[in-house]
């Protein structure tokens, strides 16, 4: 599979196992249809569903930022280990609890936004400016888009 996929013990119980192993397939989907959209064999990603405590940690360790934020990533490619390892996309770590606090009543769909979101950041996507932005979000739904649809997997 071209990802690792974790969830801390602290937000075990906000996580059903339905949401997870969808997730996880969306995510795995996702991560396919990038390699056939660069022409390589394989990418793989790391996907961490954590609590606020530890997502607020991680900020203020890298990012010097106080509290949690709802997403992190962590591109292999800004990395020493792009050389080594190139299928590696890098990491994505998201609080569940903010997730919750954002999501409309719809965790599943936060959740896939989110890791979405940290997957176009591992692609080199951001969004400081309008045009960045734009370009960002029509990856985030063409990603989504290839991730909800049936059969063989597309670029996307």
């Amino acid at each position: 599979m071209p990802i690792e996929f974790s969830v801390e013990e602290a937000v075990r119980s906000l996580v059903k196992p339905r949401l997870e192993e969808g997730l996880t397939q969306h995510l795995a989907r996702m991560c396919e249809a990038i390699a056939v959209e660069e022409g390589r064999a394989e990418v793989r990603a790391e996907f961490s569903l954590v609590s606020d405590a530890s997502i607020a940690e991680i900020n203020e360790s890298y990012r010097k930022i106080e509290g949690p934020t709802d997403v992190l990533a962590f591109a292999t490619r800004e990395t020493p280990m792009a050389e080594i390892m190139p299928e590696q996309l890098g990491e994505v770590i998201i609080s569940v609890e903010t997730a919750v606090r954002q999501c409309n009543g719809d965790l599943d769909a936060e959740l896939l936004t989110l890791a979405t979101h940290g997957l176009c950041h591992l692609l080199g996507y951001d969004h400081a400016t309008a045009a960045e932005k734009e370009e960002m979000d029509q990856r985030m739904a063409s990603l989504v888009a290839e991730a909800m649809r049936n059969g063989p997997v597309s670029a996307a």
